[in-house]
């Protein structure tokens, strides 16, 4: 989850913040803390270990994990994005 981050964001001590999303653990945070988190489509963003191994393996879910950016503003969100 990427709570920390969300946290940091509504709470002033971070400007950007990134994390992995699978089933919402980048959305739902930021939502709850009234920041913005974008899920981008999966290949937008390079990721080495988006989802925990025993997922990839067993599940195949890795194909679906994301990195994704997290800001104050949607102007912030973009700016990461085009970053990563």
């Amino acid at each position: 989850s990427t709570g920390g981050g969300a946290a940091a964001l509504a709470s002033g001590a971070a400007w950007l913040a990134t994390g992995s999303d699978l089933g919402g653990s980048l959305r739902n945070p930021a939502a709850f803390c009234s920041v913005v988190g974008l899920r981008p489509s999966p290949g937008r963003c390079p990721q080495s270990d988006a989802a925990p191994t025993a997922w990839r393996g067993r599940w195949g879910l890795g194909l679906h994990a994301v990195h994704g950016p997290m800001g104050r503003t949607v102007e912030d969100v973009a700016l990461l994005l085009d970053a990563l």
